[in-house]
């Protein structure tokens, strides 16, 4: 429509061009509000639909998004994934806040206990010298000096926060030394019954009586939660922070930077220091939580450590593999010689026996070597039986046609069959299709479903033969046989030196899932291959043989499969 000109500037638009240039946006401008009338009309309608069943639909939903099967409530890992993950609109920790928030309700009896808890963790300051919990008023000096070692430190509180804590609120709340006016009757009977209430774990920080007045006119301070009042700011001050603590990350570090104090103190209030009263002998959350980490960290090196080593002997089994492969092996001759007795399947007393007379084993060598093969559900529906297809696995290596195109859990008559088309035929360069030629036919074949001409020198043979193996071919596989059997041993004896590394080997297992996880609930081969990177230096071939070991085919890697190639036999 413009006209051709030296340089955009010149560039001119007619009279016909600009009137279809008008009508042309005119159009578009219609169907855009078209388009938009009838999503909104078909969202509204979609969600008169669904409006008695999104409840039940989201819960169910939520369920599935749980990394235990058959849960019957809502995870944080379900939340997490919704709203963190796919929705990307909240951190997770504003996730766990939400969660408690709706977990919580009036039914709950740990609700009171945790609530004074998480007051505790997000309003106050541990001493660095002695470990008690300190508060102060908003408009007093931030270095305090605490009563119990006489430690000098800053102390930093987001009290002001406190009534968005939780949507049942807080009930009446400190004891100071000279209060501005006495507690009513009403919350006095609150108060005495509370504290007289047994108590929880979780209510093992938080004090439940009001403290004794100090001689340095500091008091102890108590937290009761109520169910329909919140924080009166008469009577309590409090100094404001400029974010919100998380709820798994508690009270702020005493080398934190200096925050601006905006807080108007109230003239009823003196200043003065509060102090909470806490077990010296409980350990600080920051403390804690950096015991945990540090303990996370040192069970993933032992686990990294133990997942190094069993590569290094997968790598060296699959190397024994690519030499029965080139061998030429017939898997269907090798499973009639395991096969003693014509059963169908190959059992462990039947490898036992054949190896028992030149090469002796150990059974319960060959029982450690049957469970490494067995994966899945057919591990407990088929124990000590190996079908054509897990014998396929077992003998060739991953590079090979016949572990690519055959899988584990295929029946006999499917195995022959798969067997049969990669034995026979070749595959197209341009398709993959499989294609054979007769003895009288051309080397030059062309490909019936992509039309592309190759080379064919394979003769497909409709004659029925019987395959034998040769007496090196079963020398060759007595040979393997001893090799993997004590690959499987060695790599028992790996997960009882991870078991006798670590106190448990349930929680060495779950921080290490969880680290490597980044708490996603699953592995992906990016983590596992960062984790063994991180430990060694290690080719992706080999670290890719290794994720066949623990995942198989999968994309993702769970706990269960996770700890169970990991942990011991005969340990839970």
């Amino acid at each position: 429509m413009c006209r051709r000109g030296s340089s955009m500037l010149e560039r001119e638009m007619g009279r016909d061009g600009g009137y279809h240039f008008v009508r042309l946006l005119e159009q578009e401008t219609a169907l855009y509000d078209e388009l938009t009338l009838r999503r909104k009309r078909l969202l509204e309608y979609e969600w008169r639909e669904d409006r008695n069943n999104i409840a039940q639909r989201g819960f169910a939903w939520l369920q599935s998004m749980s990394t235990a099967p058959g849960v019957t409530h809502v995870s944080v890992l379900g939340v997490c994934r919704l709203l963190c993950d796919v929705k990307e609109i909240l951190t997770i920790g504003q996730v766990e806040q939400l969660f408690h928030r709706v977990n919580l309700s009036g039914s709950s009896k740990e609700a009171d206990a945790y609530l004074n808890e998480l007051y505790i963790r997000n309003f106050s300051t541990m001493c660095p010298g002695c470990g008690s919990m300190c508060q102060r008023d908003g408009g007093a000096c931030p270095n305090i000096t605490c009563p119990f070692c006489r430690t000098t430190f800053k102390c930093h509180t987001n009290s002001e926060e406190a009534d968005r804590l939780s949507p049942r609120g807080f009930k009446s709340v400190t004891g100071f030394a000279a209060p501005s006016r006495p507690m009513s009757a009403r919350q006095s009977p609150t108060m005495t019954s509370r504290s007289m209430a047994p108590q929880s774990p979780r209510a093992s920080l938080s004090p439940r009586t009001p403290g004794q007045t100090m001689k340095n006119n500091r008091s102890m301070m108590s937290t009761t939660v109520g169910n329909d009042s919140s924080f009166n700011g008469n009577d309590s001050s409090f100094m404001s922070s400029p974010r919100m603590t998380n709820l798994a990350g508690g009270y702020s570090s005493v080398l934190d930077e200096e925050r601006s104090m905006s807080r108007v103190m109230s003239p009823r209030m003196s200043k003065t220091t509060t102090f909470v009263d806490i077990n010296v002998d409980n350990m600080g959350f920051k403390e804690s939580e950096l015991l945990t980490h540090r303990r996370q960290k040192h069970h993933l090196t032992k686990v990294a450590d133990t997942l190094c080593k069993m590569m290094d002997t997968d790598v060296m089994l699959e190397s024994e593999k690519e030499q029965i492969w080139q061998a030429g092996v017939n898997l269907e001759a090798a499973f009639k010689w395991f096969d003693r007795y014509g059963k169908g399947y190959i059992a462990d007393t039947d490898v036992w026996q054949i190896m028992h007379s030149e090469l002796p084993v150990s059974f319960s060598g060959v029982c450690q070597l049957f469970r490494d093969l067995k994966k899945g559900d057919a591990a407990k529906l088929k124990q000590g039986q190996l079908s054509l297809g897990e014998l396929t696995h077992a003998l060739f290596p991953q590079q090979s046609e016949e572990t690519q195109h055959v899988e584990p859990v295929m029946e006999d008559a499917e195995t022959m069959n798969v067997l049969y088309v990669v034995r026979s035929t070749v595959s197209c360069p341009g398709c993959g299709a499989r294609v054979q030629r007769t003895m009288e036919g051309c080397s030059s074949v062309t490909c019936s479903v992509c039309r592309t001409p190759f080379r064919c020198n394979l003769i497909g043979d409709d004659r029925d033969t019987e395959f034998r193996l040769t007496l090196t071919q079963k020398h060759k596989l007595r040979q393997f046989l001893k090799f993997a059997i004590e690959v499987a041993e060695d790599q028992e004896r790996f997960r009882k030196m991870l078991m006798m590394d670590v106190d448990s080997v349930s929680t060495a297992l779950l921080d290490a899932f969880l680290l490597m996880s980044d708490d996603k609930g699953y592995i992906s081969f990016l983590d596992f291959q960062k984790v063994v990177m991180n430990h060694r230096n290690a080719r992706t071939k080999d670290i890719e043989l290794l994720w066949q070991r623990f995942a198989g085919s999968s994309r993702r890697l769970g706990f269960v499969d996770f700890a169970a190639q990991l942990r011991p036999f005969g340990t839970s």
